[in-house]
């Protein structure tokens, strides 16, 4: 029985050496050209422009990108009274309490909840709210589902609305 497994198993390992020499000396290597390679064709500036053109850029020579840069520069003083109005407007309307409705889905984490409630300007800064809530045991019992939170409600009303605790 023993010789009859050793016969098998060098069968096998002989196989598989045919094949895997086969496959290494007599198969052609199959190349794949990705797109991040360039292609080696060569193209005149004329070429070059006309591709950019039909692929929607606009190709300026040095002159006119710096007269369109002088002209940035400039501001029209429209533009400017309507800046000083609009600071006007902001600084005599009291602040508005912002109200948002964050869903928080099954796996979100604390600082994925902070810094949510930052990008929508609930809160000043996400990583106090993130160390209230460790320091508190809050960050463990974050709740699965939609919560409507307001930027005039304290750090403690906040962790309240977003845990289970």
């Amino acid at each position: 029985m023993r010789h009859w497994i050793r016969a098998f198993s060098l069968g096998i390992l002989t196989a598989t050496l045919l094949i895997g020499f086969t496959y290494y000396y007599f198969e052609e290597p199959h190349i794949i050209q990705t797109e991040a390679e360039p292609s080696k064709e060569e193209l005149s500036i004329s070429d070059m422009k006309e591709t950019l053109k039909e692929e929607g850029y606009h190709v300026l020579d040095e002159e006119a990108f710096s007269e369109l840069q002088q002209e940035s520069t400039k501001t029209p003083p429209s533009a400017t009274e309507e800046k000083s109005d609009q600071k006007e407007r902001e600084e005599n309307d009291p602040l508005e309490a912002k109200a948002y409705t964050i869903d928080i889905a099954y796996g979100t984490n604390a600082v994925q909840v902070s810094r949510a409630l930052e990008k929508e300007g609930i809160i000043p800064d996400a990583d106090k709210f993130i160390t209230y809530l460790k320091e508190n045991k809050y960050g463990q019992h974050i709740l699965v589902g939609s919560v409507k939170v307001s930027s005039d409600m304290t750090q403690k009303e906040l962790a309240e609305a977003i845990s289970t605790k």
